[in-house]
């Protein structure tokens, strides 16, 4: 799969916000989370607090998780997590 600059899938795939990602790989595929974290240099529970409570997260720890992911969430998704999620429940 081929991303932009930004970590997005080229092809149009869904992508998704931290705290979706939390809570669809939580509970049946906690080792998803654990990959990606691991991958990106996070400890996992800053990605939690990152997820679900709005916790600080720099660009460059962005751009590890977005690229960690494979694209399943995007920079800009994990920045702007709360924007990205207004916009898609309108």
């Amino acid at each position: 799969m081929e991303y932009d600059l930004l970590g997005t899938p080229l092809n149009g795939d869904l992508r998704m916000t931290p705290r979706q990602f939390w809570k669809k790989y939580r509970k049946d595929q906690p080792e998803r989370i654990q990959e990606v974290c691991d991958a990106a240099g996070a400890n996992r529970e800053h990605f939690k607090n990152i997820a679900l409570h709005k916790g600080a997260v720099g660009r460059f720890k962005a751009k590890a998780l977005s690229e960690a992911s494979g694209g399943e969430m995007s920079i800009l998704e994990i920045l702007y997590q709360d924007d990205y999620e207004t916009e898609s429940a309108a």
